[in-house]
């Protein structure tokens, strides 16, 4: 396959940008190595710094405790009393009792209060949790022997201590062997040098080793306690330990000496504040390499899957982006805008007929803008008729206007007399001068009216009020504006002009009925003055003829056969209000307007006379419409019309009904009979039933609650469970009868619909039988 120099050009590209996260990777990588090796110091100095203050708050509560104890009544009285009389020590052992009680509960408080007791001098009784020993040595004996001697022991009980301890140590006794630290602390606190009893707590070494015993194990490391006079607290027990605790290599754990590189290991240290105890830990270097090496590991494969997969899609996003334009190339090469000159390449070549082609559609816009008023002046005209099919296509045409669709107005015309005498050739000229000048006015008078040439002697224009306007007042103003506008002409060009306006519109769609009041008013009323304009209100009750033109009619009969309830009655009683309320009919002139609207309405009623469901309704609308007659009141008649409107209406909207309810059957139907093929699509489906793809479904929703997808899927479900559970055909086969392309989209489907696989229901389905 020859591959395209436009093809070669975008590899090469994507390669070069490949290459380089290539090489910012590698250099982060190298970072990461760094990073890790110095946040795993980090970690681990964080860790070590975490179980020393965990053991430091241990130690406060026990000082705490000392303190609680050197406050507490009972053991005040008890320690204060300064006799050796046997009788008074018997009187006591109740109180010694309590007390030992009390002890216990201290135990729970903290976990290095497993094993603690008070010696009291002058009572020379040990007090333990639950305990009370009048023979101290027998208590040395059963619990507490050590290397010590007990005279020495006892001595050094009654010692002043501030808070002491004694280094780890073998304890033995009769019952139990252990390694524990001694925590020493004379009663009460201000004993002045001669205390009078000694708080001694055994720690022992399993409850420090609990707090580092996760560091050892996370690191495969060592640790260890070392009390400031060089004697050693704890120890895991391992060799290395053993041999850290003799080296004087051991970093300080102050500031700036933390860290220490001793024999492939990384000695770490921190110092308590409470105690000036120095725990120091010991991380093999493998430990600390090993996660670098994942990382080293990790990074190689990634990278190399990276850089395979990167080719991958270098070669495929080349095709995929040169295609496109190697295409567009040929194309330009078949049909050039632009000469391709030697030594341009395949860019340039492109570059200048893209050039072309921009000038060419400026110079399109250029001609749409100038063609742009003539298109305007349309959609005035098209908005003054009222041909107008929809009330999007309205308020897209006011939009385009720049008019406001719901604002109130008047629509005028101005008839530009004098001209009936003129030559043919003469007139058409001096009318046309005359329409310029009358629009230029007008543009200047009003702010962006819509103005158009309506006919050869006339100028329509639409003026509309704002929101804030009063009507009365504005239609005051309007009207200086009008008669000064006439004047104007007048005085400037010796034009004379005479301006028609309508009733005022609620709404632009009304724009049409005051446009033709305003011809009414040109040819029926007079000015009031000189210069002003005619208004229709003004003179239209001098019309002896009925109101009903062409326009309305098909108007009143659109709405009437849509249903639009609103609209008919609105333009019903525009019909009424200017036939009975404006003008002052004959009796025959109100006779040939209700036949009219009786012929109007019976055209609608014709379409509708051969449904069988319906006879009845139309029989009695019939009835309706020949009671009704000239003679009624006016307000009667208008009730009566209105009723007649609104039984119409209904009429129309339940054959809508109807017709809505047998689309959707037919729709069904032709679901029923092609669910099979599995080529079956909503477009076959549209060209099936005469209807768009949207209106379809969305009828189908609304009617159904589902969509025709959702029904198809189900219609198909329901007729494979049938087959299902026939038992005669396979899966594969009920896929192909039901309309899926293969055995396994059958299969999501049918456990989406039916939360089981249809194997599994098929069994279910057999051991139900």
């Amino acid at each position: 396959m020859r591959l395209s120099t436009m093809f070669k050009r975008y590899l090469v590209s994507y390669f070069i940008v490949l290459l380089l996260p290539c090489a910012a990777g590698y250099f982060l990588y190298a970072t990461s190595i760094d990073v890790a090796e110095k946040k795993s110091v980090e970690n681990s100095l964080l860790f070590l710094n975490q179980s020393k203050q965990m053991i430091d708050v241990r130690l406060t509560e026990l000082d705490a405790l000392s303190k609680q104890l050197s406050m507490d009544r009972d053991m005040l009285l008890l320690m204060d009393e300064q006799t050796n009389n046997p009788e008074i020590e018997e009187d006591r052992t109740y109180e010694m009792w309590n007390v030992s009680k009390e002890l216990a509960q201290y135990r729970r408080t903290n976990d290095f209060l497993d094993r603690f007791f008070v010696f009291l001098h002058n009572h020379q009784v040990v007090l333990e949790p639950n305990h009370a020993f009048f023979r101290p040595r027998d208590f040395y004996a059963i619990q507490y022997g050590s290397e010590q001697g007990y005279l020495q022991w006892e001595q050094w009980l009654r010692r002043s201590h501030e808070f002491d301890f004694l280094p780890l140590s073998h304890l033995t006794g009769d019952t139990r062997q252990e390694e524990a630290v001694s925590l020493t602390q004379s009663l009460p606190f201000d004993h002045m040098g001669n205390p009078k009893g000694t708080l001694v707590i055994t720690i022992e070494k399993s409850k420090i080793g609990q707090y580092l015993d996760d560091f050892v194990t996370q690191y495969e490391g060592d640790a260890l306690v070392v009390h400031p006079n060089g004697q050693v607290i704890y120890q895991n027990g391992s060799s290395f330990a053993a041999k850290l605790a003799d080296s004087a290599a051991l970093p300080s754990g102050l500031a700036g000496d933390r860290s220490r590189i001793y024999q492939d290991h990384l000695l770490l240290a921190v110092r308590s504040e409470l105690t000036n105890w120095q725990y120091i830990a010991s991380i093999p270097l493998r430990s600390i390499q090993q996660e670098a090496s994942i990382i080293r590991t990790t990074t190689i494969v990634y990278m190399s899957a990276a850089l395979l997969l990167g080719l991958g899609f270098i070669a495929l996003f080349a095709y995929r982006n040169s295609r496109p334009i190697s295409r567009l190339l040929a194309l330009v090469q078949e049909h050039p805008v632009a000469d391709r000159q030697v030594g341009r390449d395949d860019f340039e070549f492109l570059s200048a007929n893209i050039q072309q082609l921009v000038e060419r559609n400026a110079r399109l816009r250029t001609d749409l803008q100038e063609q742009w008023p003539l298109v305007r002046d349309g959609y005035i005209k098209r908005l003054l008729v009222g041909n107008l099919q929809s009330l999007a296509e309205f308020e897209a045409i006011s939009g385009q206007l720049g008019l406001d669709a719901s604002a109130a107005g008047v629509a005028a015309l101005v008839h530009l007399k004098g001209y009936a005498e003129l030559e043919e050739g003469e007139a058409v000229n001096e009318l046309e001068v005359g329409r310029l000048l009358v629009r230029q006015e007008l543009q200047a008078e009003a702010q962006q009216p819509a103005i158009t040439d309506w006919e050869p002697d006339k100028v329509a224009v639409i003026l509309q009020m704002k929101a804030s306007d009063h009507p009365s007042e504005w239609k005051k103003e309007l009207e200086k504006r009008l008669e000064s506008l006439s004047q104007r002409l007048h005085d400037k060009y010796g034009m004379s002009i005479a301006v028609g306006c309508g009733t005022n519109f609620r709404a632009l769609n009304e724009a049409s009925q005051s446009l033709g009041e305003a011809l009414e008013a040109l040819e029926f009323g007079s000015a009031v003055r000189p210069y002003a304009p005619i208004w229709y209100e003004e003179g239209a009750k001098k019309n002896e003829l009925y109101y009903y033109p062409l326009e309305l009619e098909q108007r009143l009969f659109k709405s009437l056969q849509t249903g639009y309830l609103d609209e008919s009655k609105r333009i019903l009683h525009y019909i009424m209000q200017r036939n009975f309320n404006q003008s002052a009919l004959s009796d025959e002139m109100k006779r040939q307007l209700l036949e009219e609207l009786r012929t109007t309405l019976r055209r609608l009623l014709d379409r509708y006379r051969e449904k069988d469901g319906e006879k009845e309704k139309l029989a009695a609308i019939e009835m309706a419409l020949a009671t009704i007659h000239h003679g009624m009141p006016a307000a009667q008649l208008q009730q009566e019309l209105d009723r007649l409107v609104t039984d119409i209406c209904s009429l129309v909207l339940l054959q809508k009904d109807a017709e809505k309810d047998e689309l959707v059957q037919c729709i069904v139907q032709q679901l029923e009979c092609e669910y099979h093929d599995p080529d079956f699509t909503l477009f076959r489906l549209t060209e099936h039933v005469k209807k768009t793809e949207k209106y379809m479904s969305s009828l189908f929703k609304k009617q159904t609650g589902e969509t025709i997808t959702e029904y198809l899927e189900r219609l198909r479900i329901d007729k494979a469970t049938e087959l299902l559970l026939e038992g005669q055909a396979t899966i594969d086969e009920i896929a192909g009868l039901t309309g899926y392309n293969s055995a396994h989209s059958f299969r999501r489907a049918f456990k989406r619909v039916k939360g089981v696989s249809p194997s599994v229901f098929r069994d279910e389905g057999r051991s139900g039988e």
